[in-house]
C-alpha cells in the first residue's frame, strides 16, 4: 500500500506542492506498478507524528490556507476524482 500525507504548506520540510496533472501521474504510475491501494493521510490542524511523516510515499501539499478536517475530504475526494478522469482520457467539465 501507498500512503499519501495531505498536510501542511508547501514550505515545510518534506512537502511537495502538486498540480492534478502531477497528482494524476503519480497514480497513474503506481497503478501501472501493480499497486492497488492507496491510503490518504489527513493532518489535523496539530500535524502528524515523524513516525507517520516517514512512512509516507510522498507527502503533498494542496494549500498554504487551512481547511476544515471535514470541508477538507470533500476537496480531497474531488481531486482524487478528477485524477482519474484524466487518467481515463475523460472530459471534465468546469
Amino acid at each position: 500500500m501507498k500512503v499519501l500525507i495531505v498536510n501542511g504548506s508547501p514550505r515545510q520540510k518534506g512537502n511537495t506542492a502538486c498540480a492534478l496533472e502531477e497528482l494524476a501521474k503519480q497514480l497513474g504510475d503506481w497503478m501501472n506498478a501493480g499497486r492497488s491501494r492507496v491510503c490518504f493521510l489527513i493532518g489535523s490542524s496539530y500535524g502528524m507524528s515523524e513516525a507517520l511523516k516517514a512512512r509516507a510515499d510522498l507527502r503533498l501539499s494542496v494549500s498554504r490556507m487551512t481547511f476544515p478536517h471535514h470541508l477538507f475530504r470533500v476537496m480531497l475526494a474531488e481531486q482524487i476524482y478528477r485524477a482519474f478522469t484524466i487518467l481515463a482520457g475523460t472530459r471534465y467539465h468546469k
